[in-house]
């Protein structure tokens, strides 16, 4: 990636570290930004100016269950660099990996445990109310009574691993709010709904990961 970096006036230097996470990877990728010029003063009260080149931290996630890597970084032509470089290196083609949606349920193959709330957050409470999915053989189910995680692994304990996750719906308890709010996430049409959206919905979304908002996601072409 350094010969992008230096090409574009990001200085050529590029260091990429990895770390091991439960369920994937993490590559974090340290480069110069673009230079900027910043007003200082020196120790005798005097006004100045000086150029300097700000550190930019950048990472790109990688989800081994589903093949499904998001990255950060700013601008069109950036995250073209990243798209080609790690589906070159991990997939054997710059074309390996194509962008997703801007939603995803992908998330939820980990399980219970990423609706796990604090209840001093703005999010206090999350419940998964119904999810639909489609089966490897193509037929299309409705979980929505009781415990839903519980009901996949009853019924099959791979399958909340193999199906195609369609659309769920969870129950949000918002801070200072007496009811919980319903929301209805469908990857397919690209949306978030309910009756009364509330303005940390979104931030909750992206921070469990339902929501790319702040990354860009590509996925292999052959997913």
């Amino acid at each position: 990636m350094r010969p992008w970096f230096l090409r574009n006036a990001r200085s050529g230097i590029c260091r990429v570290h990895i770390r091991l996470e439960r369920g994937g990877a993490a590559f974090v990728i340290r480069h110069g930004d673009l230079l900027k010029r910043i007003g200082v003063y020196d120790e005798d009260g005097r006004s100045s100016s000086k150029i300097l080149r700000p550190e930019r931290v950048d990472v790109a996630h990688f989800r081994y269950a589903t093949g499904e890597w998001q990255i950060s970084g700013i601008g069109r032509r950036l995250q073209e660099l990243y798209r080609q470089a790690f589906g070159t290196v991990f997939h054997g083609s710059p074309n390996a990996l194509a962008h997703s949606r801007r939603y995803s349920l992908e998330p939820l193959r980990e399980g219970p445990s990423i609706l796990v709330c604090d209840p001093s957050s703005q999010i206090q409470f999350a419940d998964l109310v119904s999810l639909k999915v489609e089966l490897p053989g193509g037929q299309q189910v409705l979980f929505s009574r009781g415990n839903v995680f519980d009901a996949l692994s009853t019924l099959n304990a791979s399958l909340l691993q193999n199906a195609i996750l369609l659309e769920a719906r969870f129950d949000l308890k918002i801070a200072a709010q007496r009811r919980v709010v319903p929301v209805v996430l469908n990857p397919l049409r690209d949306k978030v709904s309910g009756p009364h959206l509330h303005e940390n919905i979104e931030p909750w979304l992206a921070e469990r990961g339902f929501s790319n908002t702040s990354h860009e996601t590509f996925v292999l072409e052959s997913a």
